[in-house]
């Protein structure tokens, strides 16, 4: 299938927008199916979490569609070649280091694992963290606000699976490689998230954290209070779904079978672009 520019801006369009966001009947995961005469896409709108059931669920799926490529989320930097994703790939690629390792890690890296054990080309549409921070500086927002955002996604990500490394340590690591260079940053993120959540997040287990990164706004039920993290969140998901779209459009003139592991606010987002994409 190829695709004219105005249909894949079309596409864009029908993107649900964060705020129109309902989560599904019964919760995630969920697979949606998208197919018409030639090609057909799994979308296994997940769970950010390391459950065995879950892992079974994703490699049923797999099996069943039998993919000729693999979409995993935040995993760029591990798809393209370099030391980064050679020592990644060392590490999977031991079954007796790999029943360890998939405890300490959500679904994306199982996918990625899945994906690699059959020997499948894997791709991660993301935008990189210099993208990201162009994006953020292009909307207006200080330094401090760009560097609060990403600390607390790290921060949430922390909360997600068990590490062997503090908080402060993980976080130190993970911003250096953002901005490139050695510094004790967790002492300034701890003096920014005090002086904007408060009491609210914890910063020794990072508890707290996902509801000051999710896109999704809040009901009036849910009584949460919604932060610039959030809002830059909900600004950054948006371009994240087209950049998911673009490339779910480029690889259906490659492709006749799709498999596609993202968050579950991604599947809702996007079900509908998906959706028209495969019926034009």
């Amino acid at each position: 299938m190829l695709f004219s520019p105005e249909i894949i801006e079309e596409a864009k369009t029908k993107i649900l927008p964060a705020e129109l966001h309902k989560s599904p009947e019964g919760g995630f995961p969920k697979i949606y199916t998208f197919e018409n005469k030639e090609k057909k896409i799994v979308f296994f709108a997940a769970k950010h979490a390391a459950e065995e059931e879950q892992f079974e669920k994703i490699t049923a799926a797999f099996n069943d569609l039998k993919p000729s490529i693999v979409f995993v989320e935040g995993m760029e930097r591990y798809t393209k070649d370099g030391p980064l994703k050679e020592d990644f790939q060392q590490k999977i690629a031991d079954d007796k280091k790999w029943q360890e390792f998939k405890k300490k890690h959500i679904e994306n890296v199982f996918t990625y694992k899945l994906a690699f054990d059959n020997h499948l080309p894997i791709i991660s549409p993301e935008y990189t963290d210099e993208e990201s921070i162009s994006f953020f500086k292009e909307k207006g927002y200080s330094e401090d606000e760009i560097f609060l955002f990403f600390c607390s996604q790290i921060a949430m990500n922390y909360a997600y699976q068990p590490h062997a490394d503090s908080l402060e340590s993980f976080l130190n690591k993970q911003v250096k490689g953002i901005y490139g260079t050695e510094k004790a940053y967790y002492e300034n993120f701890a003096r920014l998230a005090r002086q904007t959540f408060g009491g609210t997040v914890d910063l020794e287990t990072g508890e707290g954290f996902k509801a000051k990164c999710t896109p999704i706004p809040f009901s009036k039920e849910d009584g949460q209070e919604w932060y610039i993290t959030n809002e830059m969140s909900r600004q950054l998901s948006l371009r994240r779904n087209q950049k998911i779209l673009e490339e779910i459009a480029k690889q259906l003139e490659f492709h006749d079978r799709i498999f596609i592991v993202y968050g579950g606010s991604h599947g809702v987002m996007l079900e509908p672009a998906i959706g028209f994409l495969m019926h034009h």
